[in-house]
């Protein structure tokens, strides 16, 4: 179901995209990804790695609401989080398919 959080998101960027829409509803709606995106990081427990990533996750899409619906000016750090996010995620989920993911 979570899943679908990260869908949504990828499927309103390439409509904005396509059609060249503003990205106020996408922000307005990250916070949305926000609000559930937090307490699912705790549904994780007792897999600490997962945790960490919905709270990483989370704050990347936070930043995305405040840089995109509130228009504050944080595009160069929300472009580092963003890469240190994939980075993270990378490396997490090539653990997990390689079996040494430390909470298995």
């Amino acid at each position: 179901m979570q899943s679908l959080l990260f869908g949504f998101t990828y499927l309103w960027v390439a409509i904005n995209s396509i059609w060249k829409l503003e990205d106020d509803g996408l922000g307005w709606y990250c916070m949305l990804v926000t609000v559930v995106a937090v307490p699912t990081a705790f549904t994780t427990l007792p897999d600490i790695g997962m945790l960490v990533l919905w709270l990483m996750w989370a704050s990347l899409w936070f930043m995305f609401f405040l840089l995109l619906s509130l228009r504050i000016k944080i595009a160069k750090i929300t472009g580092y989080w963003t890469i240190a996010n994939a980075i993270v995620t990378g490396a997490a989920g090539y653990t997990i398919l390689i079996k040494v993911w430390p909470w298995l």
